[in-house]
């Protein structure tokens, strides 16, 4: 299993999600649209492309390498965050238990300490950050109370769809000044709401016809945007 061993070799551990992206048969914008919540992508396994009998057959050369090669299981769930709170994300069709297991192991070195250990859990069940964009255009509205995003205001991309940062329950969120670090890790610490501000990448549609553009600001602990 190559595909496995360079993704082991490259981050440090692996499991079935990240070993299907590194043979092409699960591409990266799917597995993006799925951990934001996405209404055509709210389980992931329609998304990896190959036929029934080679996907078995991966399935079981997967395991029987993790086996062999002697590594150590960590099962940690896939997650998505949203201004209410944490939701953990399906990837079968069926939400059976025992396929739900198998997607959310990843293997990491047996020799891994276990504050690395630790650690690498952390990190694989961290949800991605909340990002809010600033508008660039005068035009526009937000999808759910109609109100005008005016050019500078600052919006939240809920499925596709653009939301003031009062409907996306984020108006609460304060800024802080930039270049201070250590303001914003403090922050972060003492609140469970924080958001980052987002870049608009090639072919999103979406947010261009939001007329959102680059926001070079970055959102701070306890749900502070921080100028950056």
């Amino acid at each position: 299993m190559r595909a496995a061993e360079a993704v082991l070799e490259r981050e440090g551990n692996v499991g079935p999600v990240e070993l299907f992206q590194e043979l092409r048969w699960l591409s990266p914008f799917d597995v993006k649209c799925w951990r934001k919540g996405d209404d055509e992508h709210r389980t992931l396994e329609p998304w990896i492309h190959v036929g029934p009998a080679k996907f078995q057959s991966a399935i079981r050369c997967f395991n029987d390498w993790a086996q062999g090669r002697g590594l150590r299981a960590l099962e940690t769930p896939y997650q998505r965050q949203d201004p209410q709170g944490i939701e953990a994300l399906q990837v079968s069709e069926s939400g059976d238990p025992q396929r739900e297991k198998f997607y959310r192991t990843h293997y990491v070195p047996a020799d891994l300490s276990a504050g690395q250990s630790k650690r690498v859990a952390e990190k694989l069940r961290k949800a991605p950050d909340l990002v809010v964009f600033e508008k660039v255009s005068e035009e526009g509205n937000c999808h759910e109370c109609q109100a005008e995003l005016g050019q500078g205001s600052y919006l939240f991309m809920e499925k596709g769809q653009p939301l003031c940062l009062t409907c996306a329950d984020l108006d609460h969120l304060v800024f802080l000044p930039s270049g201070d670090g250590t303001l914003s890790r403090r922050a972060r610490k003492q609140s469970a709401l924080s958001a980052v501000g987002g870049a608009v990448q090639p072919g999103a549609e979406a947010l261009r016809a939001a007329g959102i553009a680059r926001k070079r600001r970055r959102t701070g602990p306890g749900g502070s945007r921080v100028p950056g």
